[in-house]
């Protein structure tokens, strides 16, 4: 009578590093995520949310905390015209020594200049558990 109580108790115990494993889970995360127009120190100082459309780049800094080597963070670059456009993606990995980062990603501006609107960088952690931070900002 215990030996089939315990069976499913043996099997779950048993799955756990199974199942552990294939979830991507981490304590990593991301502050002080920032728009500028110019890096200072590979970071922006100030959060900038309006642009004019001869800004010759957009940048987005944050820091990655708690990081495993080999962490990927990606930047997706959206402009809302009629409807949401992708303009670029870049993916990023983290060193391969420290817990914490600070990584920033670019947009550089296109032959015509800035189109006037609403545009938004997301940064998110690669793993299961992570939420995408989005900045909104525009171009005026």
């Amino acid at each position: 009578m215990i030996m089939k109580k315990l069976n499913p108790l043996i099997v779950f115990f048993l799955l756990i590093p199974f199942l552990m494993n294939q979830c991507n889970i981490s304590t990593a995360n991301l502050t002080d995520v920032k728009m500028c127009d110019q890096l200072t120190a590979s970071e922006c100082e100030e959060d900038m949310i309006t642009f004019t459309n001869s800004t010759t780049a957009f940048y987005v800094s944050c820091h990655l905390n708690n990081a495993p080597a080999a962490t990927e963070v990606t930047f997706s670059w959206y402009y809302y015209g009629d409807e949401k456009i992708l303009i670029d993606e870049v993916t990023m990995v983290s060193e391969d020594t420290g817990t914490s980062f600070i990584m920033s990603s670019n947009l550089s501006i296109p032959d015509n200049g800035w189109p006037v609107g609403n545009y938004e960088v997301s940064v998110k952690i690669n793993t299961d558990n992570a939420e995408p931070v989005v900045k909104a900002f525009k171009v005026e």
